[in-house]
């Protein structure tokens, strides 16, 4: 990879995040950041996962001033001219765009099913012929975007650990923003097989309202209603969930504003079902497995700090694995 990276058309400093690799990575880096100026690395300290490992790079590379960032994992091998076929795409939108995403191959030649990029966050797009085709969600496996975008619109969440870091934080952004892929930017990811990873998941929509709760500044507005959840008035919400609520005889704006995101009327009333069974018990502690509880802990913080319900919501890193063996 640092070869591909060294002799590319375009010429580009590399940034390396090391997640505390303990293989040897770390001294291999030092030694080539010697004697190559465009290198440069830095150690996380502790294994942060790919998410927490993007987050951090993409952090480093704004605020050290670049003006744009080509992400990718270190089994991307881009061809040669690969960044100069994304900046050219760049000067041809004129920057009108929100990132650009290169077509991502197999070792054997044939698309990387693992990388296919999404023309709605529920289908893939089947073949890329024109030389900019707009889509909605893509992988890290070169993603390019320009760092007053990320400045716009923060960073990954790191929480997810690994997997579904990008999916959440490309369609973050192409929610407001026209997203490409560029089809005459090309690169190889050489995986061990061509297979596609766990379930790729479509949760960005909520990410708008979500954020005024974290108080960031990237998304102060929420994010327009998604295919599911669309409100027609308070009699949509389940009479559980109304009866747990007791706090007028209408939908305030927060509710509302919670309904008309991605997860929709059902993973906000699952949500109230769980605090309202934990208030019953008097469970002041939940805890929330990764990565797929980190949404619905995001909407029960939310919730218990905008009705001030005293329950503490956990986030746990999880191994599915030890999950699904015993069971």
């Amino acid at each position: 990879m640092h070869k591909k990276l060294e002799g590319q058309t375009q010429v580009c400093d590399i940034l390396v995040v090391n997640n505390a690799s303990t293989d040897g990575t770390g001294e291999w880096l030092a030694e080539r950041e010697t004697n190559h100026r465009c290198l440069h690395a830095k150690n996380t300290g502790e294994n942060l996962g790919s998410a927490g490992g993007f987050h951090n790079g993409m952090l480093w590379a704004a605020e050290a001033g670049y003006d744009n960032l080509w992400l990718m994992d270190d089994d991307c091998l881009p061809e040669p001219d690969a960044l100069e076929k994304l900046l050219d795409a760049d000067a041809l939108l004129g920057g009108d765009y929100g990132w650009l995403s290169s077509v991502a191959l197999w070792t054997d030649g044939t698309m990387c099913r693992m990388n296919l990029q999404r023309k709605t966050p529920y289908r893939d797009i089947a073949g890329v012929t024109a030389p900019l085709t707009p889509c909605v969600m893509a992988s890290f496996v070169s993603l390019f975007l320009r760092a007053e975008t990320v400045k716009a619109f923060g960073l990954p969440i790191k929480d997810f650990f690994i997997w579904s870091d990008d999916w959440e934080y490309t369609r973050r952004i192409s929610i407001r923003k026209p997203c490409y892929v560029a089809a005459e930017s090309r690169v190889v990811h050489a995986m061990k097989s061509n297979t596609v990873g766990p379930a790729r998941l479509a949760v960005a929509d909520c990410k708008g309202l979500l954020a005024q709760r974290a108080g960031d500044p990237a998304r102060q507005t929420p994010a327009p209603a998604g295919d599911l959840g669309r409100l027609h008035g308070w009699d949509t919400i389940s009479p559980g969930s109304r009866k747990f609520l007791k706090r007028g005889q209408h939908m305030d704006a927060f509710t509302k504003q919670l309904y008309e995101t991605f997860p929709g009327r059902l993973m906000t009333d699952y949500v109230w079902w769980i605090l309202q069974e934990a208030e019953k018990a008097g469970i002041k502690t939940l805890y929330f497995l990764a990565r797929d509880g980190w949404l619905l802990r995001e909407i029960a913080l939310a919730i218990c700090e905008h009705y001030s319900l005293d329950i503490k919501c956990k986030y746990l890193y999880f191994s599915r694995i030890s999950l699904r063996t015993p069971s």
